[in-house]
């Protein structure tokens, strides 16, 4: 996980830091899909609907898109 400080094509995946002034956390595509799929997690998404949220950076930085489209289409 790293901080967001700049454009990094990277899943946000919550905030750190104290509430008053929050840090956006971004993960990694193949992070984010090995946490859910390979680490005994994958029951509990059984019919679920999974979000993903992302920016226009996703698609800007091609190896995370092409990570990410790689992971959507298995």
């Amino acid at each position: 996980m790293e901080t967001i400080e700049e454009e990094c094509g990277d899943l946000f995946a919550g905030e750190e830091g104290p509430q008053t002034k929050p840090r956006p956390i971004a993960v990694k595509v193949d992070q984010i899909f090995s946490l859910l799929f390979m680490s005994g997690m994958d029951h509990l998404l059984k019919g679920a609907m999974v979000v993903l949220l992302a920016c226009g950076w996703l698609v800007e930085h091609e190896q995370s898109f092409l990570e990410l489209h790689s992971h959507l289409c298995w």
